[in-house]
């Protein structure tokens, strides 16, 4: 009963880390995209 408890939180934790990393890494782009003055290129 507790790996199962734990193997949820544990895969809840990671997904909220890796959608954290990527809305982290999609500012960074923007950020970088918007300071370069704003060419038309998608970098995903």
């Amino acid at each position: 009963m507790v790996e199962i408890v734990l193997m949820c939180v544990y895969s809840m934790l990671s997904f909220i880390l890796f959608h954290f990393i990527m809305e982290l890494h999609r500012y960074y782009y923007l950020r970088k995209h918007i300071e370069d003055g704003g060419r038309t290129h998608e970098t995903f």
